[in-house]
């Protein structure tokens, strides 16, 4: 069954934008709600209350709302009209369709009289209501009601309470007598399957649950067949997360894919590298992630991943990162992302793919960042890698021989490129007479005596 909390108020009061503390009308019906509750501390300024078409069985917890003009309690399992004496400004009140009898008819009137503003009452369906005099008696008890079950009551009708007044009380009082005899001759156990079943509160509750539990499976069902509610955003976190993490091959090499079957065309001019990608147009920009890398680039759609590398080689930057921009068209949803182009001074030549800065074996920069005295810019150069003295190391170069011995004026050249030439030195010239060597090559001598001849 459903219960009046304060969620349930929020959102039956969103023509009030959710607002509960000044909220002066909210219909709580047909919800199978079984106790008032709450409602009269959390809205205090109500004053409209629809309740009607609930298993409601007791007028209680409304003493906070004064300002109430109007409550609707039909067809409810109500025994008794009470609870009403706060609300000071009540003018009508619907009570029909319930289980108010005869018994508790004076009683339910007597609690009325302090609501001095009631005009209109709604009485009609109650079993009280089968006694032909239960008219005369409510006008007669309550003169400041106006209305009665719809009809307007007139001077004749209060002459006509009056002159049988001292009827009416004994007639109630046969009323009462006939109703505890057909009580106490009810058996105690009654069979509600049938259709000639009476009809109680019992009955009606018990029949409002099984609707509700028909109601509940019934929404469950169409639950099932409707699709999943989707976290799209954390979908695309998730999946930007997961592309990540597979960016590189083992070897270090650029993973490109294109999983998602996207048309994209990759160009390049002499300043930059162009990447145009379609994309749909309605589609939101927040699930598209753009990333650039020194050697490639990378797109998210969705979960679907576009990563391509640059033409320039996995062992190379080819554009500045930092500096791409990435643009969407509106009319066509076309993304297009412009990455400027390293100039000559700026590319730095690096031993393995890497999205970061060059470490050596001490875990130091090895890229540093000189001041251009010229043109006040800050150019980038890289030491030489493992790779790069390697290869150096088993090169021969012929500028650091002459005549056998090492060149000095090579020395400053070779120290301000980083290699010193003592070292590397001994190397060329070990190697250059093996080779004269094997070819029977006369040394050069420092004395020779060519021009004598």
């Amino acid at each position: 069954m459903v219960r009046i909390d304060a969620e349930l108020i929020r959102r039956k009061s969103e023509h009030n934008e959710g607002t509960m503390a000044d909220l002066e009308e909210i219909a709580l019906h047909q919800l199978e709600i079984e106790k008032i509750e709450k409602v009269g501390s959390l809205c205090r300024r109500l004053k409209i209350l629809y309740l009607q078409n609930n298993i409601i069985g007791k007028l209680e917890n409304l003493q906070h709302l004064k300002e109430l003009e109007y409550l609707n309690v039909s067809q409810n399992n109500i025994l008794k009209i009470e609870g009403l004496e706060s609300c000071e400004f009540l003018n009508k009140l619907d009570l029909m369709l319930n289980f108010v009898p005869c018994s508790a008819l004076e009683e339910s009137v007597a609690n009325l009289k302090h609501n001095k503003l009631l005009r209109e009452l709604y009485v009609v369906g109650n079993p009280f209501a089968d006694w032909e005099g239960h008219k005369d008696y409510i006008i007669l008890r309550l003169p400041h009601l106006q209305k009665l079950d719809g009809m307007s009551i007139t001077k004749s009708d209060r002459i006509r309470a009056a002159q049988r007044s001292d009827d009416l009380d004994k007639e109630l009082a046969e009323r009462i007598a006939a109703e505890a005899h057909a009580k106490a001759s009810k058996p105690e156990i009654v069979d509600v399957s049938g259709d000639n079943a009476p009809y109680t509160p019992e009955l009606r509750t018990e029949m409002y649950r099984e609707m509700a539990e028909e109601k509940a499976e019934k929404e469950a069902r169409e639950k099932e067949r409707l699709p999943k509610e989707r976290n799209y955003e954390k979908e695309h976190e998730e999946a930007v997360a997961l592309a990540r993490a597979k960016q590189f091959f083992p070897d270090g090499r650029v993973r490109q894919c294109n999983e998602g079957g996207l048309d994209f065309a990759l160009e390049e001019d002499r300043e930059n590298v162009y990447l145009r990608v379609q994309l749909p147009r309605y589609v939101d920009t927040s699930l598209i992630d753009c990333q650039v890398y020194p050697r490639f680039v990378e797109v998210i759609f969705k979960d679907k991943v576009l990563r391509l590398g640059f033409p320039g080689g996995e062992d190379r930057d080819e554009v500045r990162a930092e500096d791409a921009k990435c643009e969407r068209s509106q009319a066509s949803g076309e993304l297009k992302v412009t990455m400027p182009k390293l100039t000559s001074d700026e590319a730095v030549t690096l031993s393995a793919p890497s999205a970061g800065p060059l470490k050596d074996r001490n875990g130091k920069d090895k890229a540093a960042k000189l001041q251009d005295s010229a043109s006040g810019r800050v150019k980038r150069l890289a030491q030489p890698t493992k790779r790069a003295d390697d290869i150096l190391r088993q090169a021969v170069d012929l500028r650091t021989i002459y005549q056998g011995k090492e060149n000095p004026n090579l020395a400053n050249e070779m120290a301000d490129l980083g290699l010193r030439a003592s070292s590397s030195a001994p190397v060329a010239v070990k190697e250059q007479a093996r080779r004269e060597a094997a070819l029977h090559v006369p040394a050069l001598d420092d004395d020779d005596d060519d021009d004598d001849e």
